[in-house]
């Protein structure tokens, strides 16, 4: 399903919400005309467990930054999506459910196994992905803002401070268990990719298959072990 947005009478965020039993695939274009979180709020795409993949567009080629951000934390999944794709968002920063999709216990996107962050031109920083148990895919294109892949990414270092507080002992992190494909791509000002570091021993990109880097420019410092990789573009 693809619903387009407009200021016409019918073509409302909020005619989503009488849509009980909406289900598969559902892209909501033109989300610059969503004026508000609770305008947002109302199309209940978290009540929406049977819709396992989930697009969220806006316009190409607006200018000034808008209500994204606060849009799209009252465009909050349920937990048990598959596939997510944010596209032309002009946030500096995404929400809380989506750089904590796997830190917050009260929310998870554990069964994420798509995620695609694309054309999100001020987007500063990355969200904490490398926990996450099923996803196989990842897509970053068009991100023009961010200048460095950092720590945070892996979220090991968050998991090993997590089990320590725990009383778990020290095992073997893994980072990005289950991902297959990875694609940086359109990243201008993309300088530094930093190795995944952390105590004890960690085990990075144990699946990945396809690694895709194009249009990276300045891309200078990147990891030097995968271990999987068949295919290297």
């Amino acid at each position: 399903l693809f619903y387009n947005l407009g200021l016409e009478d019918g073509q409302g965020i909020k005619e989503l919400g009488y849509l009980k039993n909406l289900r598969g695939k559902i892209v909501i274009r033109k989300l610059e005309f969503v004026s508000s979180k609770e305008e947002a709020e109302f199309a209940d795409l978290f009540g929406k467990i049977l819709v396992y993949e989930l697009g969220y567009h806006w316009s190409d080629n607006r200018n000034g930054i808008g209500n994204d951000r606060i849009v799209l934390e009252g465009l909050q999944p349920h937990p048990e999506l598959k596939s997510l794709t944010i596209r032309n968002y002009m946030g500096y920063e995404l929400p809380w459910w989506v750089v904590n999709m796997q830190v917050k216990r009260s929310f998870q996107l554990d069964n994420l196994m798509e995620l695609r962050l694309i054309n999100c031109k001020r987007l500063e920083a990355l969200p904490m992905l490398g926990q996450m148990p099923f996803l196989q895919y990842l897509e970053l294109s068009g991100l023009a803002n961010v200048t460095r892949i950092g720590q945070s990414f892996y979220g090991a270092n968050y998991l090993a401070l997590l089990n320590r507080r725990n009383g778990i002992p020290q095992t073997t992190i893994t980072v990005f268990p289950a991902l297959k494909r990875l694609k940086l791509d359109c990243m201008p000002n993309l300088i530094q990719w930093m190795e995944a570091q952390v105590r004890p021993p960690i085990e990075v990109f144990p699946c990945l298959e396809k690694l895709t880097i194009q249009y990276c420019p300045r891309l200078s410092t990147m990891p030097s072990h995968f271990p999987a990789v068949k295919e290297l573009k």
